[in-house]
C-alpha cells in the first residue's frame, strides 16, 4: 500500500535524449516527407506562392508551422520569405517559426500561433485539412517526385481486365501537384470511366458553422457532390501507408481501394484489409459498451466544431448514466493515460487523422465519438458506415434523434443501477452502474458533475464526493486486496505480540478494515494505531500509521512531523509537487520489561529529490534528539523511502556522520537460512521495474540483534497483487 515511483508510468526523458538514431532509417521512414537534396528551398517550399498569398490577404503577423521532419529547413525558409517580402516592398510584417505542436502536426496549431498574436498560419508538410475556428491557414504541401506514367500503368495492371464505372483519385498532399496529370493519363487509359479527384485548398478560412466540406471537382469541370468517393466503386490512393489511407479504407469500406507507392513504384489492393480493421474497431466498441466511467480526451483546440462535439459526447454519456471526466492531454502516450486509473474507456476528440488509436500499449480502450455513439445506441445500429468528420458525426446523431421522436423508447430511469447486462467481451453478465441519476442532462452539464472539483468543509477536508468514480475505483480495488493484506498481517503477527506494523498510503477506511481484521484474530482485541491524515492533521489523506497492541505497549508520546520547512503544520516539502509527507513517531514503554523504545514510520516523496534528502535529515535529527535524552534503549525506523541505496536520502540515513541508523538488511550478519524471500521491495502493480526502496533501520546497532529478515510476496495464484510494494519483515531483539 505504497506509492508508485515516478518512473513506473513516466520517465525523465533521458531515454529520448540518449537514444541513438539510424539516419538512413529515419530518411526512409514511411510517410515522412523531407526535401530532397537537389530540390531548392524556393521550389519545394513554394516561396513565391507564399509571398503572393501574404500580400494578397495583407497578413502582418505570420506563423510558420513546420513538422519535425522539416524543421531543419525552417531557418532557410524564414530567411527566404523575409528576403522575398522585402524585395517586394512588403516591410510591415513579422515572421514566427512554430516547432513543437500542441497536438498532431497535421493540424493547424492555433494555440501556439495565438501566443504570438498571429493573424495567419503557413502550414508546411502533411495536413489533415481540418477546418479551423480562429485563424486562416495557408497550406504549403511540398512536392514529392512521382513518375506519373508508371503510376497509371501499374494501376492499370493491378485492376486487370476490369473496367470500373468510376474512379476517384485521392493523393497524399505531397503528390497533389501531380493530380491533374494523373487524371489526364487515367482518362486516356479508361476512356469510358468517370474520373473524380479532390482539389486541395491553398488557403482555408476559419469557420464556426457546421457541415462545410472540401470542394470536389470533376475532371471535365462538371459539378459533383462533395463526397465523390461514395459514388465510386474504385479508388486510387497515391502515397505512402499513412493514417490518411487507413481512414480512407474505413470510411469508404465498400469501395475497392488501390494504393500506388511512388517510392517503390508498386500498386496494391489495400481494401482487402478493411474488414479486419473494422472488426478490431467493433471489438473496441464492445469494450466501450461495458464501461461505466469515461474520460473525454481533448486532442484538439482548433478543429471547427470540436466544442459542439465535446458537449454532445457529454450529453450522450450523461443520458446513459455514465461518469465523465474531461481531460486535455496534448499528444497522447500510455504514460499520461495510465495516471487515470479509474477511467474504463477514453473518447478521443481529435482531427480525423489522429482519432483512431490502436496501440496495445494503452491500458484502456480509446474510441472515437462515432464509435461511442454506436456503443451507447445514440446513433443508428452499425451498418458498416464509419464517420470521422466532426460535422458528420454531429449530423448523424441529430438525425438519429429525429428518427426516434414519437417512438416508444425505454425511459432512462428504468435502467436501474445493478441491472445485469450481457458483455460480449467477457461472455458474462455485468453489473451496470448509474452515475448522476438524480440530475438531468442539462443540470449535469451546467453544474459540472463530470468534473473533479468537490465541496470542502470548514476544516479544509473533502466532505462529499458526488457519485465519485475515483472513489468507486479505490473502493473496488481495496475490496479485492483487503483480505490479502489483512491475512498477511494476521498470519505474521498472531504469535508475536510485541510486533509493530508500519504502513504507508493508508486511507482511514482501509486502516479501520485492517484493525478490524487484526482484532478479530486476537483474543484481547487490543490492536490500535497512532497517525493522522497528512492533509489536515486529522482524517484527510493517506495515513502513515504505526500499529501496536496496547496490552503490550504503553504509548508515552505521539508526534506527527511534516517533512517540510514547517514541520509543525500540514505542508509540502521543498520540491515535492503534490502530497504532504509525514514522519509518525511513537515513544513506547514495553509493559512487561519496562524498557522504552521509539518507533518511527515514514513515506518520502516520490518526485522531489531535494524533499527526500531534507526529509532524511529531519528524520536523523529527530532520532538524535530522542536518543540524547537517554530514556530510550533503541529506535526503529520503517518506511517507503523512494530512494535506492545509491541515492541521497538513503545515504543520509545510512552513512551520514551524524546518523545513528543502520540498514537491517545489510548491516547484520545472519545465515542464509534466516533470510527469506526477495531482495527488491518495489514491484508496481505490473511488477516492472523492480528496485529496493523500502527499508528497516535500527539505532544504535549494539542494542539490537537480528534473528531473521524477509521480503515477502504480494501476488499468488489468483494474480491479484495485494500491494505495489513487498512487505519487509525483521525479527529483532532489543538487547
Amino acid at each position: 500500500m505504497q506509492s508508485t515511483p515516478a518512473n513506473a508510468f513516466s520517465s525523465n526523458g533521458e531515454a529520448a535524449i540518449t537514444r541513438s538514431l539510424d539516419l538512413d532509417e529515419q530518411a526512409n521512414r514511411t510517410g515522412v516527407q523531407r526535401r530532397e537534396g537537389d530540390v531548392g528551398i524556393d521550389e519545394f517550399y513554394e516561396i513565391d506562392e507564399t509571398v503572393a498569398q501574404i500580400q494578397q490577404h495583407q497578413f502582418r503577423r505570420i506563423a510558420l508551422q513546420f513538422p519535425d521532419e522539416m524543421l531543419r529547413d525552417s531557418v532557410a525558409v524564414y530567411l527566404a520569405l523575409g528576403s522575398r517580402l522585402k524585395a517586394a516592398g512588403y516591410f510591415d510584417c513579422n515572421l514566427f517559426v512554430l516547432a513543437d505542436t500542441s497536438y498532431g502536426s497535421c493540424c493547424t496549431d492555433e494555440v501556439a500561433a495565438q501566443h504570438v498574436n498571429a493573424d495567419v498560419v503557413i502550414h508546411y508538410g502533411h495536413a489533415c485539412l481540418s477546418a479551423t475556428t480562429r485563424l486562416p491557414t495557408v497550406y504549403i504541401y511540398g512536392k514529392r517526385r512521382i513518375n506519373v506514367s508508371n503510376a497509371v500503368d501499374t494501376f492499370r495492371t493491378s485492376i486487370g481486365q476490369t473496367v470500373p464505372q468510376s474512379i476517384t483519385l485521392r493523393t497524399d498532399v505531397s503528390y497533389s501537384h501531380a493530380a491533374d496529370e494523373i487524371v489526364k493519363k487515367i482518362r486516356t487509359a479508361f476512356p469510358d470511366t468517370d474520373i473524380f479527384k479532390q482539389d486541395l485548398p491553398r488557403i482555408q478560412q476559419p469557420r464556426q458553422s457546421l457541415v462545410i466540406h472540401n470542394d470536389v471537382s470533376h475532371s471535365d469541370n462538371s459539378n459533383l457532390q462533395a463526397d465523390s468517393v461514395s459514388m465510386s466503386e474504385t479508388v486510387l490512393f497515391v502515397g505512402p501507408e499513412s493514417l490518411a489511407l487507413t481512414n480512407l479504407l474505413m470510411t469508404k469500406s465498400t469501395a475497392q481501394v488501390y494504393r500506388y507507392d511512388p517510392v517503390h513504384r508498386q500498386c496494391n489492393l489495400e481494401s482487402a484489409r478493411t474488414n479486419k480493421l473494422l472488426m478490431r474497431r467493433y471489438a473496441v466498441m464492445q469494450r466501450a459498451r461495458d464501461a461505466d466511467v469515461f474520460g473525454i480526451l481533448v486532442g484538439t483546440l482548433g478543429v471547427a466544431s470540436y466544442l459542439h462535439l465535446i458537449t454532445e459526447v457529454r450529453k450522450m454519456l450523461t443520458r446513459e448514466g455514465k461518469k465523465t471526466y474531461t481531460i486535455s492531454v496534448g499528444k497522447l502516450n500510455p504514460a499520461k493515460l495510465a495516471n487515470f486509473a479509474e477511467i474504463e474507456c477514453f473518447v478521443l476528440i481529435a482531427c480525423p487523422e489522429n482519432s483512431i488509436v490502436e496501440s496495445k500499449d494503452f491500458l484502456r480502450p480509446i474510441v472515437t465519438p462515432f464509435e461511442l455513439s454506436i456503443a451507447l445506441g445514440a446513433a443508428a445500429s452499425w451498418d458498416g458506415r464509419y464517420l470521422l468528420d466532426f460535422d458528420a458525426v454531429l449530423t448523424d446523431c441529430y438525425s438519429h434523434k429525429l428518427s426516434q421522436e414519437g417512438t416508444s423508447i425505454k425511459d432512462d430511469s428504468e435502467k436501474e443501477e445493478g441491472q445485469p447486462e450481457f458483455s460480449l467481451i467477457t461472455g458474462k453478465y455485468r453489473q451496470v452502474k448509474r452515475y448522476g441519476q438524480r440530475a438531468t442532462v442539462e443540470e449535469a452539464i451546467t453544474n459540472g458533475h463530470e468534473g473533479v472539483l468537490v465541496a470542502r468543509n470548514n476544516d479544509g477536508t473533502v466532505n462529499r464526493v458526488i457519485e465519485s468514480a475515483s472513489g468507486d475505483f479505490m473502493r473496488v480495488k481495496w475490496e479485492e486486496r483487503r483480505n490479502l493484506v489483512a491475512s498477511h498481517l494476521v498470519f505474521n503477527t498472531r504469535y508475536i505480540p510485541e510486533a509493530f506494523i508500519g504502513l504507508q498510503e493508508v486511507y482511514l477506511n482501509q486502516l479501520e478494515d485492517i484493525l478490524d481484521s487484526l482484532n478479530s484474530a486476537t483474543p484481547a482485541q487490543d490492536w490500535t494505531y497512532i497517525g493522522v491524515g497528512p492533509n489536515d492533521g486529522k482524517k484527510d489523506g493517506q495515513f502513515i500509521p504505526i500499529l501496536y497492541r496496547k496490552d503490550i505497549y504503553q504509548l508515552l508520546n505521539f508526534t506527527n512531523v511534516w517533512l517540510s520547512p514547517t514541520p509543525d503544520r500540514p505542508s509540502k516539502g521543498w520540491d515535492a509537487p503534490y502530497w504532504n509527507r509525514v514522519l509518525t513517531i511513537g515513544e513506547f514503554k514495553h509493559k512487561r520489561s519496562g524498557r522504552r523504545l521509539v518507533m518511527m514510520n515514514t513515506h518520502l516523496d516520490d518526485q522531489g529529490v531535494v524533499a527526500r534528502r531534507k526529509s532524511a535529515e529531519i528524520i536523523v535529527d529527530r532520532a538524535n534528539l530522542l536518543m540524547k535524552t537517554g530514556k530510550y534503549a533503541g529506535v526503529l525506523l520503517t518506511g517507503d523511502f523512494n530512494s535506492e541505496d545509491n541515492e541521497d536520502a538513503y545515504k543520509t540515513i545510512q552513512f551520514a556522520a551524524n546518523s545513528p541508523f543502520l540498514d537491517v538488511a545489510t548491516e547484520f550478519q545472519v545465515g542464509e537460512t534466516r533470510r527469506h524471500g526477495h531482495q527488491n521491495t518495489f514491484t508496481g502493480f505490473d511488477w516492472k521495474p523492480l528496485k529496493r526502496i523500502d527499508y528497516l533501520f535500527v539505532a544504535p546497532k549494539r542494542k539490537w540483534s537480528l534473528e531473521g529478515y524477509a521480503v515477502m510476496e504480494t501476488k499468488y495464484e489468483d494474480r491479484i497483487a495485494s500491494s505495489d510494494h513487498r512487505p519487509v519483515m525483521a525479527d529483532l531483539i532489543l538487547n
